[in-house]
């Protein structure tokens, strides 16, 4: 598996609405996605990721000790709502060593509700990027994980 290669961009963006990553391998799922960053907590995306590896977390919701670690550190944790805080979820990728965290929707069938994602006001922090999918495309990215028997990550194109 190669490393994931990477370009450090000069400054924060004034004005965050969505970014966009781009599934490179399997190629049946080869498209760019739109997710929405979180809106008080975590990081600006100011890497360029020319070939990452997003890993589904397991358990899917992220919300205790992951038994993938492995598989998850220097990787794009892909975890699902529901089961605790979005803030929750992105410390345990962090402290696993995702370098960004991508929650799906647990509604799969939600194709153009955006969810704001917002820490919940404690002391806690999270320096990783945090980023919300739409249920559709999470759905789309695990459904051909599994129905294609592929290895249990996909490697993409994080596009700042």
């Amino acid at each position: 598996m190669p490393r994931p290669s990477s370009r450090v961009l000069a400054g924060p963006p004034t004005i965050v609405e969505y970014v966009y990553f781009e599934v490179l391998e399997p190629y049946e799922i080869g498209y760019v996605y739109r997710s929405l960053p979180a809106k008080n907590f975590g990081s600006y995306l100011m890497t360029k990721y020319d070939a990452v590896v997003l890993v589904p977390t397991d358990p899917v919701d992220s919300c205790s000790s992951l038994r993938n670690r492995y598989s998850i550190a220097g990787s794009v944790a892909l975890a699902t709502r529901g089961g605790c805080s979005f803030m929750s979820k992105a410390i345990v990728a962090e402290h696993h060593g995702a370098v960004v965290i991508i929650i799906a929707d647990n509604d799969e069938d939600n194709e153009s509700h955006w969810i704001d994602m917002i820490g919940h006001g404690t002391e806690r922090d999270v320096t990783i990027p945090a980023m919300f999918l739409l249920g559709t495309d999470g759905r789309e990215i695990k459904g051909a994980l599994k129905n294609n028997h592929c290895p249990k990550h996909l490697f993409l194109y994080l596009l700042t």
